[in-house]
């Protein structure tokens, strides 16, 4: 089991006079070990705590999503360790709505 919980705050861009609001993202997965693999489901829930700021942009444009689905991992001692996820997103708000598919790699030196 883990959990992550993540808050950005940002700036504005002065090339476009847009800056978004604060963000809040919480990660979380659950899996079952075989072998070198974990087997699993995760997801996670961003909420957007504050509107962008743009001239002429309405106020309240705060995004939302939930998303959840199956997870997969491999880890060897002294081998590149990899994580693949499809996550289906729902319950969107102010924002689009799809599958976040993701594929990552990462080694140790």
């Amino acid at each position: 089991m883990s959990s992550s919980f993540q808050t950005d705050i940002n700036t504005r861009n002065p090339a476009t006079d847009y800056k978004n609001g604060v963000e809040y993202r919480h990660e979380f997965a659950v899996g079952q070990h075989v072998g070198p693999f974990t087997l699993g489901m995760g997801g996670f829930y961003y909420r957007q705590f504050s509107d962008d700021d743009a001239p002429g942009l309405d106020t309240g444009n705060r995004a939302r999503v939930v998303a959840a689905g199956p997870a997969i991992s491999y880890f060897t001692p002294g081998m590149p360790a990899a994580w693949f996820h499809i996550y289906k997103e729902f319950g969107a708000r102010n924002r689009t709505e799809g599958y976040t598919v993701a594929l990552r790699v990462g080694h140790s030196f």
